[in-house]
């Protein structure tokens, strides 16, 4: 049997104690809080372990060298992932079932007996004495413990229903999760299938990429559309190499649907599959007409300069349909929650500059002609998802045109699916949930290991 042990985080609340040394390898009454989990889980069966590390990983190495039974698995992103994240880490080790745990608690040996005992495909261990623990407590308060809500007493055929930080209120919940449970090999399977792995890329302009406020909306002076696209080959090769024989679906949204058809074209192979949100096909007539336009101002304001005009022809026309307007940017969402962290967001809403319209205008002509189209791998699977009300693709006919030409090139597997009242940012619509729904079913479906 195989357990996994998370233990890549810094332990910040530890410290001094974790200054040296990851929160794992604390020790309690002369012996750490790792070797005695793995003193506890050999007790019940368990030979082969792995190990999840990140913080001071070669202390790690050191610590667990004389121990032939366990591997290290690396999480280069430690300081940023979540425990979830982490576990992806080590994807490839899930199927088969397994014991997982937090590297950083203590239980009693019964416990890890009792969880071995469990005759349940997915068995978490909790505490139901979890609110004394929490009294007079100011470093971890509630607000962070990891409440569950139990159908029923133990004993009395309860389960459990809802877990985690923000699922359950502590007022209805029967316990804690400790961080220790048990899959078998069909949980097991069932988790991994639905285990997709999610790595996001900051693209040149955009987030935390731009140094500065000043940055956003600048990608290069020339050629910025192709370098964006390298930039995601780059990261899909990334993505490969931590997580080795996985497929990989490339998601692209908005300008990055554009980027991701033109990766399509050049870099297809690389893939297992795509996904296009709010994108379009053909340029209109106006847009080829601004291209002219985008140059015009580039010589005039300079290629990190901003214009108004090009931003009035683009994203003013977008929220016309829409009117009356509560804001600039009513054409996003439904959801006016959704509308307003979009303009509270110091990183959303910039004028672009002149470099990158000229980029994105001359890319949109690229990536629709149609020998170009013709290089993409003729068996890609594609899923292109739009609201309906989208203006992006005028209203789906610009999508229309655009699946019509993919098929005219000979792909052979394009889906689509259109959702009636929803505009633009359809990940983030009233009715998102069935987005994603529909998108998870799409991958089952489409994308194998």
């Amino acid at each position: 049997m195989k357990a996994i042990l998370i233990a890549a985080g810094m332990g910040r609340r530890l410290s001094p104690y974790t200054d040296d040394r990851p929160k794992c390898l604390v020790e309690v009454a002369g012996r750490s809080l790792l070797h005695r989990q793995l003193d506890n889980l050999r007790a019940v069966g368990v030979d082969d372990f792995v190990v999840i590390r990140g913080y001071l990983a070669e202390r790690m190495a050191a610590a667990l060298a004389p121990e032939p039974d366990v591997r290290l698995v690396d999480n280069p992103n430690y300081r940023s992932n979540n425990i979830l994240l982490s576990l992806m880490c080590a994807a490839h080790e899930l199927p088969g079932g397994f014991f997982c745990s937090y590297g950083d608690i203590v239980y009693r040996p019964e416990v890890a007996r009792a969880l071995a005992d469990s005759p349940h495909d997915l068995t978490l261990v909790v505490d139901p004495f979890w609110a004394e623990a929490y009294e007079g407590r100011d470093a971890h308060p509630v607000a962070e413990a990891e409440l569950c809500a139990v159908s029923a007493l133990p004993g009395e055929g309860g389960r459990i229903t809802r877990v985690g930080k923000k699922a359950v209120p502590a007022a209805e919940a029967r316990g804690e999760f400790i961080g220790l449970w048990k899959a078998s090999a069909r949980a097991a399977e069932a988790l991994t299938r639905r285990g997709y792995i999610v790595h996001a890329d900051d693209h040149r302009g955009h987030g935390k990429t731009a140094v500065s406020p000043d940055e956003l909306g600048f990608i290069a002076e020339h050629g910025g559309f192709h370098r964006v696209v390298e930039d995601l080959s780059r990261l899909i090769a990334h993505a490969k190499q931590q997580h080795p024989g996985l497929p990989v679906v490339l998601l692209g949204h908005s300008m990055g649907s554009f980027y991701t058809q033109l990766f399509l074209i050049e870099h297809g192979h690389e893939i297992a599959g795509a996904v296009l949100s709010g994108t379009s096909g053909k340029p209109t007539p106006i847009a080829t007409a601004g291209r002219l336009v985008a140059r015009i101002e580039r010589a005039r304001l300079g290629p990190r300069g901003r214009s108004a005009l090009l931003n009035k022809l683009s994203f003013d026309a977008f929220n016309k349909p829409f009117r009356p307007n509560r804001t600039a940017f009513d054409w996003l969402s439904r959801d006016p929650a959704e509308v307003d962290k979009y303009i509270a967001d110091p990183l959303c809403g910039f004028i672009c500059t002149t470099s990158l319209w000229v980029d994105l205008l001359d890319a949109l002509a690229e990536i629709a002609a149609p020998k170009r189209q013709r290089q993409i791998p003729k068996n890609l699977p594609i899923y292109v998802i739009a609201g309906a009300e989208d203006p992006v693709g005028a209203r789906t006919k610009s999508i229309d045109q655009l699946l019509h030409a993919y098929r005219r090139a000979g792909l052979q597997n394009v889906q689509h699916r259109y959702y009636p009242g929803a505009r633009h940012e359809i990940l983030n619509e009233t009715n998102r949930d069935e987005v994603v729904t529909d998108l998870v079913a799409w991958l089952d479906r489409h994308i194998t290991a």
